[in-house]
């Protein structure tokens, strides 16, 4: 018979403290900024709110 499965006392999420999310600073040119409102307006389309 197999063992059960210990888990760790730590946390297993990563740290996202070093990353940068939003730096207030103005976008390279007008299509940096068309590729920046296509990919949050893409992670909001695809997100599912409840869901972890």
């Amino acid at each position: 018979m197999a063992l059960p499965l210990s888990w760790p006392e730590e946390s297993m999420e990563p740290d996202i403290s070093h990353l940068i999310t939003e730096d207030d600073t103005p976008v390279d040119s007008v299509y940096s900024e068309k590729q920046m409102r296509l990919l949050t307006s893409s992670l909001y389309a695809s997100w599912k709110p409840g869901r972890e």
